[in-house]
């Protein structure tokens, strides 16, 4: 594999929100009308006047979690396929910020795209789960088989914790009464 030799006043250092990065002049220029394009573009004033901090980076007074995947997205092309809906919002006013256009498309297409799954889970007056209304969401298990029946094995607190780590997360709670409670929990698709 050939290497690519990257002349030093081509190595840009960046002090995000307090959070340093080091790139190419070339990433921060892929998009050619963005700011960062007009920033540091090799004809301009690099770093456009942009203030410097103690270590010589420019300093960007921008959410340094976002920079990292607004800059991972000039690098590749990609986004984080497990990014939630809540961040690529984010993301999308950063990009508008920037003037990516094309991050900023990708982050409206998807956000129009995005669906969502529901799953209802009723309880007891003991506030134990005792079920599902249809399917089970996949790795969630409220029960386990012994003695020929099924028996409970987690308490709510359990229960509530694994479907968020699966990336569930309750929208709506309905008390038990006469009937058995239910939650309604949602997960981006």
């Amino acid at each position: 594999m050939k290497r690519r030799f990257v002349p030093a006043e081509d190595v840009i250092g960046l002090n995000v929100g307090g959070r340093t990065f080091t790139t190419t002049r070339d990433t921060l220029c892929k998009e050619r009308d963005s700011v960062l394009a007009v920033l540091f573009d090799r004809n301009a004033d690099v770093g456009g006047g942009l203030p410097v901090d103690s270590e010589g980076n420019f300093f960007l007074d921008r959410d340094s979690r976002l920079f990292a995947i607004t800059l991972n997205y000039l690098r590749t092309g990609t986004l984080p396929d497990d990014m939630p809906r809540s961040d690529r919002k984010l993301l999308k006013a950063e990009a508008e910020f920037f003037g990516l256009r094309s991050l900023a498309e990708l982050l409206e297409e998807d956000t129009r795209e995005t669906k969502y799954r529901f799953a209802v889970m009723t309880y007891n007056n003991n506030f134990v789960p005792s079920s599902f209304m249809g399917s089970a969401p996949e790795g969630i298990e409220l029960f386990y088989f012994q003695d020929d029946c099924y028996k409970s094995f987690k308490d709510m607190t359990q229960v509530l914790t694994d479907m968020r780590e699966h990336g569930w997360h309750p929208v709506l709670n309905i008390p038990a009464s006469n009937v058995n409670g239910r939650i309604v929990f949602c997960k981006d698709v």
